[in-house]
């Protein structure tokens, strides 16, 4: 047996698959007469991969479960480990190649992954599967199953109390929903990042957070979501300042603004203003308070000077609105300046 697996690989490896598969079988059949299960597991793995290699999906299927059923047996967990996720591989790579005619063999697949998994209690290795379902799913744009698919790795992952994995599937969340934003799926782009900073929230890494929130916010903007991408740069400064970093939900809600004033979106910028007004109420710190309505104030006067009188008027009606939360006074001193 272990000689015809080895002259096996041999001819595999060099791509002679007719012979090296013949020798493989062989090998396979003499480990079974021995009762050498977890060889004969081997043997069955390695026909899988080289069918897998062809693209003969379902030879490749039937064997990689020939080959758990011996691990199983000889309670070698690893390769057990191996084989399930070889599985899910067959089945990933089935579907990405052949989409419209193997998408049932490859569910059946992650179902035999993750039946296997569960039989052997092996919950870490099950949600790897979903992963990799997930991940599959994205990759043939069918991003409904994959973000029902996150979720529920989201909170498997919880339960686990695996950290360092959600951290990592926070990020790898990020990153697929800023391809699908570009792509035009907003809802669903969305839907990832609110997925991605719950994680990071629940990990309590509010910076991260809000990285993703503004991540996403500059891609709405580029593609000219202003109102959606708005909405994204205010969740990200509500979390700075929920963990009292202030300076940095100000200094990018500065830069908003003003890029929302160049588009001549004075409603979205006057709501970034409003929201630094806000902050520095909450540090007590009146004279910046005072100084971003003054900018404002400017801005109104910009707006006006360029024809847009209307548009002007809102702006500076914005700012006497801020000033009343100051005193009286300032909110006096204003209106002198308009009049």
């Amino acid at each position: 047996g272990e000689a015809a697996l080895a002259y096996g690989y041999d001819f595999l490896n060099k791509e002679a698959f007719a012979l090296g598969e013949e020798l493989v079988e062989i090998a396979a059949k003499n480990f079974l007469e021995i009762n050498d299960i977890e060889r004969s597991g081997d043997a069955f793995y390695a026909l899988a991969e080289v069918s897998a290699r062809q693209e003969q999906w379902e030879d490749a299927f039937r064997q990689v479960v020939l080959a758990s059923k011996s691990f199983q047996e000889s309670k070698t967990e690893q390769k057990l480990i191996n084989a399930i996720m070889k599985i899910a591989e067959i089945a990933a790579q089935s579907l990405i190649s052949e989409q419209e005619t193997k998408r049932a063999f490859a569910m059946d697949c992650f179902e035999e992954a993750i039946k296997i998994a569960q039989d052997n209690n092996l919950e870490a290795i099950e949600t790897e599967v979903y992963l990799a379902q997930a991940r599959t799913f994205t990759g043939i744009k069918d991003y409904e199953s994959a973000l029902a698919l996150f979720q529920q790795i989201t909170a498997f992952y919880e339960d686990l109390k695996e950290e360092e994995k959600s951290a990592f599937l926070a990020d790898e969340l990020s990153t697929i929903a800023n391809s699908l934003l570009n792509e035009g799926a907003i809802d669903i782009g969305t839907s990832l990042i609110d997925l991605s900073t719950a994680i990071y929230m629940r990990l309590n890494q509010p910076i991260n957070a809000s990285e993703v929130y503004l991540k996403g916010c500059n891609t709405l903007l580029k593609l000219d979501k202003i109102q959606e991408g708005v909405k994204l740069a205010l969740l990200a400064s509500d979390i700075l300042m929920m963990a009292d970093e202030l300076g940095g939900a100000i200094n990018f809600l500065g830069d908003i603004a003003e890029l929302l004033f160049q588009m001549n979106d004075y409603k979205n910028a006057v709501m970034c203003v409003g929201q630094i007004v806000t902050i520095y109420q909450k540090k007590e710190n009146v004279a910046e308070q005072k100084k971003a309505i003054f900018k404002l104030v400017t801005k109104a006067k910009e707006v006006i000077q360029e024809g847009k009188i209307k548009d002007g008027e809102e702006v500076w009606e914005a700012a006497a609105n801020f000033s009343l939360a100051i005193d009286i006074d300032f909110a006096l001193e204003l209106s002198l300046i308009h009049i």
